[in-house]
């Protein structure tokens, strides 16, 4: 299975342009924007959040893909 990081960062809104320019540089791959279709369920009991867990699907053209999130700690 593969293994996924994410990484979010807070940008100044004064350094997007900055940050986008210089992301240009790095020689990336571009792709066309898609519409996702995202899917987020809960049980009655809301046992998944009380868990710290969160379940998606997520659709593209077509195909599928469920995730589930559970919190965990970086160390």
């Amino acid at each position: 299975m593969a293994q996924e990081i994410e990484l979010k960062f807070i940008v100044n809104h004064d350094a997007v342009n900055v940050l986008r320019n210089y992301l240009h540089t790095l020689g990336g791959e571009h792709h066309a924007p898609s519409q996702l279709l995202n899917i987020y369920y809960e049980t009655p009991d809301n046992w998944l959040r009380r868990h710290h867990m969160g379940l998606r699907i997520r659709g593209e053209n077509g195909c599928y893909e469920m995730t589930m999130k559970i919190a965990g700690r970086v160390t």
